[in-house]
Order: structure tokens, then C-alpha cells, then sequence
């Protein structure tokens, strides 16, 4: 009979491998809580159950039938399984202190768990097939797709590998980057649920380490509005059958808690060094409908967007457009009409052109402040598809069609070249501008605008 002096999560992980249980079996089998289980498979050797569960791990034991007894001992006496199985079986998981939580309760690994799933999905294997893949237990893939063992936790070199070894097996070339992306999207709901209502400092926030783009910030918002980003949609197309009608979900006390950080940091963050920690809070703050959030963002207007916008005042100006956006997508346009007014032409105009390209990713560098914006050489970007992007965005009930139509406005106006290319690409915006001649939104300068562009389009086809 099989015996265990002093059970480690090795043991324990051991014992629910070769009784052929999954993690959430296995904890309903002993009577422990699943985090529990867990921790085990996460920690190894580095943990010890308490006492208590020292005697349920007996007894389960005792209780094992003979093959799953010989498994067992199997088991703890092979050092590993091939060369990729012992990299992934004994590099995945690093050290953490003891007693974390790995259930999740913060939302550590909810987003990116969702995309290593489209990725497995698309590569055409279940999750025990991909296991076999990669020569890792079942219970590694259901940890990565559920989020008790977030892909944010592997190595950075674990994390490469594995990333590649999805694309070889079928998913598209960009997994990797969109699992980057994801585990960025992941820090930044964690941290903000895990604080609540507390401040966290710029120099750690995940919000102050770089200008997000709209790939990143579509991603963190997945989970609050249930719309799968744009740019995943690659890997639905590589799928063979499967749907993908999920979406990574919160709780209501995670969504207030994630909000109420939010609303934290906004009346908070003051200083020079926290603008754009601030700046991407208030967006983010437009994907909340609480009352006490619409009346604070109709105060901040007051004090930004009410104030003359001076060229070089990024700041300024970010406040005041983060503002009028997040207001707009609650369904008071005044706001957003009143703010392009005050950005024709100047700096601000060249600003918000640059803001735009790097949102869309034309503009390549990353950013750690917004103050590229600025910068009046806009040669670093071509606009072609920043024109596409916003030919798609001329919808008449869209809340945000002033600065769209502004922005279209002021692209052409600097690149005037942009329609002088494909006859199809002139026909795609006279469809787009065509559908605004009575779209009810339109003030004056909107018009105005819609004129200019018809112009343009005239001028391009001589």
C-alpha cells in the first residue's frame, strides 16, 4: 500500500493526476475549496497542506484502486516526461507566496485566459489535445483558459515559447502579441479591482506605463460591455467550427470595484507625473452609467472643457476630449459638439491627428507619455489607414460622429493626396459622407465640414 510521509502539492498533484480527476473534481472528491487545489498544482514542493488535509490526502489515497496506486507512484518516481514536457511541467508555474489566492477573485487572468482560448479553438484541439501538445497535465490549459493560473504569471521565456508553439500548431502568427495585449488588459483590471476605492501610485500603475491604444483598451473593456475587440476576430476565422459567443466575465462587485478605482484615480491624480494615469481613467470612466460617474464627468467638463485650449497643452486638451467622449457615449453629445468647436485648427488639431494615428497603431512607437502628440511633424505616419478607420466611423447615429468628422476633416485637409489613389477608395468616403446629408446631429460646422470634403472629393476625381 502506497504511503506518503509528508504530503507537498508535488503529492498532491501526483495523487489528482493519476486518479484522473480535474482540479474542480478533485476538490469536490476531498472536500476542499477549489483554490486550494489550486495553490498545489501551482506551487508544488513549495507548499505543504494543512494537518487536516494531511489526513484527507491519506485517506484518499488509501482509498485509490491498485492502478491508480501504481500511477501514483509512477508519478513521484519519474523526474519528467520529453525535453518540451519538462520545460513546461517544471518551469510554468513560479514561486508565489504562500496562501495567494488562485481563484481568481481579482480578475488577474479573466482576458487573457479568453484569448489562449480562441487561440487553442483555432488551432482545432480540445483542451486535452493541446495538453498532449505541449506535454503538459490538462489541468495547466483549463488553469490558463480560466484564469486560476494567469498567463501573467509564466516566465517571460515560458510565455515566448508557449506563444510560439500556438502558432506552429495552427493559430495565427500574432498570438503572441495578442496574448501580450491581453496580459496588459489583465493588469489593469486587477489592479484597479484588488485596490477598490484606494489610490495606487503612478509608478506602479499599470494605467501610467504607456499610451494605450485601442487594441489594449478594447481588450479591458471586453468584460464590461461583451463585445469581443475587432482585432481577435482573426483567430474565429482560423476556427473550424467552434463559436465564440463567450466573454470574460465579472462580477458585480469586480465591475464597481474596478470603476471605483477609476473614480479614485480621476480625483486623485493631479500631478504632472500622473496625467496620463488620470487621462486613460476618464475614458475608461465613459463605460460607466452610475449616476455619481455621469455627474462627476458633467463637473470635469466644466472645469476642462470650458477653458480656451491652448496649442502644446496636451494635458489640457486630453482632459477635456477624455471628458466629452466619455460623456457622449452616455448620450450627451453637447459636450463633444462644444470641444471640437474649440479644436479647429492649430496645435489642437494637430494633436488629436496624432492621437488618432497612434490609437489605430499607424503610428508605430510605443509611448510612455502624451506628449508626442504635440509634435507638429506628423511625416512619421502615412494616414491611409487611419482614413479607412474613419470612413467606417461616418455613421449618422454614431454618439462620437462630431470629432470623427472633424478629425476625417482635418485628415484630408493635411493630406490631400490620400484621395488621389484608387478610384475605389473615393467611392468608399463619398458612400460614407452620402449617408450624413441628413443625419440630424450635424451642427453647423459639421456641415461646414461635410462641404470641404465633398470638395476634396471633387478636386481628387478631376
Amino acid at each position: 500500500m502506497a504511503s506518503v510521509g509528508h504530503w507537498t502539492g508535488r503529492e498532491a498533484s501526483a495523487l489528482r493526476r493519476a486518479l484522473r480527476l480535474s482540479v474542480r473534481a478533485f476538490a469536490e472528491h476531498l472536500g476542499v475549496a477549489v483554490r486550494t487545489v489550486a495553490k498545489w498544482e501551482a506551487l508544488k514542493a513549495d507548499t505543504s497542506p494543512r494537518p487536516d488535509t494531511q489526513a484527507i490526502l491519506d485517506t484518499a489515497l488509501g482509498r485509490a484502486d491498485t492502478d491508480a496506486t501504481l500511477r501514483f507512484r509512477l508519478l513521484l518516481s519519474e523526474p519528467a516526461g520529453g525535453s518540451l514536457a519538462r520545460y513546461f511541467e517544471d518551469r510554468l508555474h513560479p514561486a508565489r507566496p504562500s496562501g495567494q489566492n488562485l481563484t481568481d477573485e481579482s480578475g488577474s487572468g479573466l482576458v487573457s485566459g479568453q484569448v489562449f482560448k480562441l487561440a487553442r479553438r483555432s488551432t482545432g484541439l480540445t483542451q486535452s489535445g493541446l495538453a498532449a501538445a505541449l506535454g503538459v497535465d490538462l489541468s495547466a490549459v483549463q488553469g490558463w483558459e480560466s484564469g486560476w493560473q494567469p498567463l501573467g504569471t509564466l516566465r517571460a521565456g515560458v510565455f515566448l515559447r508557449l506563444s510560439a508553439r500556438l502558432a506552429r500548431l495552427g493559430s495565427p502568427a500574432s498570438t503572441g502579441r495578442h496574448l501580450r495585449e491581453a496580459v496588459e488588459a489583465d493588469q489593469v483590471l486587477s489592479t484597479a479591482i484588488t485596490a477598490g476605492g484606494q489610490w495606487v501610485d503612478a509608478d506602479t500603475h499599470p494605467l501610467a506605463a504607456s499610451v494605450h491604444r485601442r487594441s489594449i483598451t478594447n481588450l479591458i473593456t471586453w468584460p464590461l460591455t461583451g463585445i469581443m475587440p475587432q482585432h481577435l476576430a482573426e483567430f474565429v476565422s482560423k476556427a473550424p467550427t467552434s463559436t465564440f459567443s463567450e466573454r470574460p466575465a465579472l462580477s458585480n462587485e469586480q465591475v464597481a470595484r474596478f470603476f471605483d478605482h477609476l473614480l479614485t484615480v480621476a480625483e486623485r491624480g493631479r500631478g504632472a507625473n500622473e496625467a496620463l494615469l488620470r487621462r486613460q481613467a476618464v475614458y475608461l470612466l465613459g463605460f460607466d452609467s452610475r449616476p455619481q460617474v455621469v455627474h462627476w464627468l458633467r463637473d470635469e467638463w466644466t472645469r476642462a472643457g470650458r477653458q480656451p485650449v491652448k496649442d502644446h497643452d496636451i494635458t489640457h486638451l486630453l482632459e477635456a476630449r477624455s471628458a466629452s467622449v466619455a460623456l457622449a457615449s452616455m448620450g450627451e453629445g453637447t459636450h463633444l459638439h462644444d470641444f471640437v468647436e474649440r479644436t479647429v485648427g492649430g496645435g489642437a488639431e494637430v494633436a488629436n491627428l496624432n492621437y488618432w494615428a497612434y490609437w489605430i497603431g499607424e503610428l508605430p512607437s510605443e509611448q510612455t507619455s502624451d506628449e508626442f502628440m504635440a509634435d507638429s511633424n506628423t511625416q512619421a505616419w502615412v494616414g491611409a489607414r487611419l482614413l479607412h478607420h474613419l470612413t467606417d466611423r461616418m455613421v449618422p447615429g454614431s454618439p462620437h460622429l462630431a470629432l470623427n468628422l472633424h478629425t476625417l476633416h482635418a485628415l484630408i485637409a493635411s493630406r490631400p493626396s490620400l484621395l488621389a489613389g484608387p478610384v475605389a477608395v473615393r467611392a468608399k468616403v463619398t458612400t460614407a459622407l452620402d449617408q450624413l446629408s441628413s443625419a440630424p446631429t450635424l451642427t453647423p460646422l459639421g456641415r461646414d465640414q461635410l462641404a470641404g470634403l465633398r470638395y476634396a472629393l471633387r478636386l481628387a476625381s478631376r
